[in-house]
């Protein structure tokens, strides 16, 4: 069985309402499943069988045998036994009761039934946010009598885990090869009622006389009531699976023998603008995509088709416009939102997503990667200023040679003479060291990301919403046909051989 979204759980409930079904069936089986009940006294075991056919014996040998005159007392309705059996009745419902100390962990329910429980019964146990544990009482020598497999059958999609004691009575001398194929062929019985696997906990014999144990036979019943969580806990997946199936059969029962109208699907008068909105909508989310995309450093193809269906998937929360949207077309036409996403995972393929390049300084004549233009700088004023430098103490040299002065106002030329030359070297220097044509444009920043590109984001935007305006057009499917394809969806098998 696959995983129940929010939006399967209402398109059940528009189904039940359409056939004729009461939709309160689907509200109490999703909220038992999703868990959102307590469950005052559990865990909870179910002991039934048919009367007169070895619960009264199981019970005695349990709780004595007064417990057995109460049980008669509570007819076909289920008797409460535990340290607080009263917070465990469902509401509404005239349970007797029995307070009894030193049982293990839980309560047990006892249920003298004739063949499956009866429909308030069955709604009760239901209430109750499901049975952990059945055991069935049978008697060894009238095993797995057509009643009794009805009973395991009814019980499938409440309980989680089975097991079936087979009483032996006093007088009756089944022999050992009777025990191994009594036991087998119940064995098969309980796994073709629904639970198979880790379900079934297997088959028991218990001795009913008071002195003698047979070889074989469980010698003390309460060992029974014992309840393992972890087997509980992979046992309601089963049980859950049970009880969507029954219900989903029992819409499609009613939707094929109904004559209920085929729902209108989408007004005339709402088709086009409601696919002009998903038009904006999927416009402003191929938007919103190449804004996100051009954030992250590390965007590529995979980052961007997952965005994209992510924030379709979210339109189901029903909380933006978008949502509103979706929540109203589906209202109209059942089965759109599966479909939506179904086809926005199939046409995805049309994004395409070319990453930002990543432009460096090395990339640039001439220049180093961190640096480098520094270093040209350097290395080209000290051309010139040893130019300035030699020309300079160039005319040093001349003034003194050339001119017999003070000493005082020798040095005072030849300095002034030095500067003027230093002067004259350095600009001469300019002309003829002169920096790369690059080498003064303004350089781009090291690691500067240029803009990434979206691509097929039109394609994919046709695509859907084509597919939108198509089924617009279109006449919505018959109650059975939608209950046919919601099944599908669930990985549920329908049996359709009563299909009129």
């Amino acid at each position: 069985m696959n995983a129940i979204a929010a939006s399967d759980w209402e398109a059940l409930e528009r189904l039940a309402a359409q056939v004729g079904l009461p939709s309160e069936k689907v509200t109490l089986l999703r909220r038992r499943l999703e868990g959102g009940r307590t469950r005052p006294g559990a865990p909870y075991t179910l002991l039934i069988g048919r009367p007169d056919a070895g619960i009264e014996q199981f019970v005695a040998r349990l709780f004595g045998p007064a417990t057995v005159e109460t049980l008669k007392a509570a007819g076909s309705r289920p008797l409460v036994v535990g340290p607080a059996p009263e917070p465990v009745r469902p509401d509404l419902t005239s349970w007797l009761t029995l307070t009894r100390q030193g049982l293990p962990k839980g309560h047990a329910l006892i249920l003298r039934t004739p063949g499956a429980p009866p429909a308030d019964v069955m709604a009760g146990l239901s209430r109750l946010g499901g049975i952990d544990q059945v055991i069935l009482v049978s008697r060894v020598l009238q095993a797995m009598h057509e009643r009794e497999r009805e009973i395991l059958a009814s019980l499938a999609p409440v309980a989680s885990t089975t097991r079936v004691v087979l009483v032996w009575l006093p007088g009756e001398e089944p022999t050992d090869a009777d025990i191994v194929e009594v036991t087998a062929a119940t064995d098969r019985q309980i796994q073709g009622r629904g639970f198979a696997g880790g379900r079934n906990l297997g088959v028991s014999i218990l001795f009913a006389g008071e002195q003698v144990n047979k070889p074989g036979s469980i010698t003390d019943p309460s060992e029974l009531l014992h309840v393992n969580e972890a087997v509980v806990l992979a046992g309601q997946s089963g049980m859950a699976e049970a009880a969507l199936s029954g219900l989903i059969h029992a819409i499609y029962q009613k939707a094929v023998e109904s004559t209920a109208a085929t729902p209108p699907g989408i007004p005339p008068e709402d088709r086009d603008r409601l696919a002009s909105e998903l038009t904006s909508y999927l416009a402003d989310l191929g938007r919103e995509t190449d804004r996100a995309a051009a954030a992250r450093p590390t965007a590529d193809t995979a980052w961007v088709r997952g965005y994209v269906l992510d924030a379709i998937r979210g339109w189901a929360a029903y909380t933006g416009v978008e949502g509103h949207w979706l929540h109203y077309v589906e209202k109209v036409r059942p089965g759109t939102q599966a479909e939506l996403f179904a086809i926005a995972e199939r046409d995805i393929d049309c994004l395409d997503y070319r990453p930002a390049a990543v432009r460096a300084l090395a990339a640039v004549p001439g220049v180093n990667q961190v640096g480098g233009g520094v270093q040209s700088r350097l290395v080209l004023e000290a051309k010139r200023v040893a130019l300035g430098l030699v020309l300079g103490l160039a005319a040093y040299a001349a003034v003194a040679t050339m001119l017999e002065l003070p000493e005082i106002v020798a040095s005072a030329v030849g300095l002034a003479s030095t500067a003027l030359g230093g002067v004259f070297g350095y600009a001469l220097g300019r002309k003829l060291f002169r920096a790369p044509k690059s080498a003064g444009a303004a350089l781009p920043k090291a690691d500067e990301p240029e803009t990434g590109s979206l691509t097929g984001w039109t394609q994919f935007e046709r695509r859907l919403g084509g597919w939108f305006a198509s089924i617009a057009h279109a006449k919505a499917a018959p109650p059975a046909e939608t209950c046919r394809e919601l099944a599908r969806r669930l990985g549920i098998a329908l049996n359709e051989e009563n299909e009129a």
